[in-house]
This record gives structure tokens, sequence and C-alpha cells, in this order.
């Protein structure tokens, strides 16, 4: 019950636009890494895949709600898949200077017709699942990728499974300028 008040104030914040994001330069690896802390016991049993290139050092986005968009993206695949499977995380220049971030598994899809009607208040995307929960997941994910000025969709794969990538502006990050005052003195002593 807890959850399912705190999903519905969350999710009336974000829909009003109370929500102030706190953007800051991260590095994308970080969040992914607190994300799959936070959902360790649901993701138990699954095979974890990263693949994060590292020239993609720091974006700017709030920490706290990127992690929640990956946590229940993590959570979802944990949810439809059967124990021993895969859910990949993997990152990929967009367009527009947007990075791509997916999540994909290898349950059963999403149904023809339903790519959007699953990101909806309320809305499973089987409608005879025995999954558990609320259906405001995937309808916070988007709103909270809507306020960064991003964008997410899922497409099925090849071979069975969903893939759900969202995108966030890129950014340019800052650059750190060493004046020769500010530069540290190296000394070698023999």
């Amino acid at each position: 019950m807890s959850s399912l008040v705190n999903n519905l104030l969350d999710m009336a914040r974000l829909e009003s636009g109370v929500v102030e994001l706190n953007r800051q330069w991260q590095p994308l690896e970080e969040v992914v890494g607190s994300a799959l802390r936070a959902v360790r016991s649901t993701i138990a049993g699954h095979h974890i895949k990263v693949d994060l290139p590292e020239h993609f050092l720091l974006l700017e986005f709030d920490v706290a709600t990127i992690e929640r968009v990956l946590s229940n993206l993590l959570e979802n695949g944990a949810q439809y898949t059967p124990i021993g499977s895969t859910i990949s995380i993997g990152a990929a220049p967009g367009d527009r200077g947007h990075l791509q971030i997916g999540v994909e598994d290898n349950g059963p899809g999403i149904a023809v017709g339903k790519e959007n009607d699953i990101f909806k208040n309320f809305e499973r995307g089987k409608k005879d699942s025995a999954a558990l929960g609320v259906c405001l997941g995937l309808a916070i994910c988007r709103a909270i990728v809507d306020a960064h000025g991003g964008s997410i969709r899922v497409e099925g794969r090849a071979g069975g499974g969903a893939r759900f990538v969202f995108s966030i502006p890129r950014g340019l990050p800052p650059v750190v300028d060493l004046t020769a005052d500010d530069a540290v003195e190296q000394r070698i002593t023999p």
C-alpha cells in the first residue's frame, strides 16, 4: 500500500510540473551501479550484462530520478523474465546530441500495438499477466525522461523480449582549466 501511495504521489508531482530536477554532471556508470544495487534483490537470479562506452564520462541529469528510471526498467525486466535469463543495459550516441540508454530482456516482449499504451498510468503490457504491481512504473519513467528533455520507447527484440530505450541530452561537460597556479607540482625525492 505504501508503494502504491508513493507512486501515485510521485506521478501527481511529475505530471503537475512541481518536481524541480537537481541536474548535476555525473558519470553514467555510477547511476547504473546505484540502480543495480537498489534492485539487487529483485534481479537476483538473473544474469546482468552492462555495456557502457567509456567515452560517456559525464552527463548532466538528476541522479535520483534517472536512477529511478533505470530501477523501474530493471525491475520490469526481472518481473517479466524467468530466473536465469539475461537483462542487459547499454548506451550509445543518439541523434540531436542525445545519449540513448537501453535496458533489454528476453521475456515475452510487448504485444503489437501496445508500444505506446504501456507508458500510460495503470496500463500493463498483457492484461492477463500475473505480474505484481500497480502499473505506474513505466508512466513514471516517461514523465521523468520527458522532464529531462528526452524520450522513451519500447521495441520488440529479434528472438523475443523487449528493449526499452530512453534518451537524454548529452550536453557539454565542464572543462577543467588548470593554469600554472592551479597545477599540482610533483616532486621526486631522491
